[in-house]
């Protein structure tokens, strides 16, 4: 399978990074962009 990824924005970071990885089994990775935080999922 292609390494691809997902970028998804959000302000509340720790329920959308625990359902992203509760529902998909993504490790993520964070990128602080002033309040809010862009998450890169990477698909294996």
């Amino acid at each position: 399978m292609k390494l691809e990824h997902i970028q998804i924005q959000t302000s509340n970071i720790q329920k959308t990074a625990a359902f992203y990885q509760d529902i998909l089994e993504l490790p993520i990775i964070e990128k602080t962009i002033g309040s809010v935080r862009k998450f890169h999922f990477k698909i294996h």
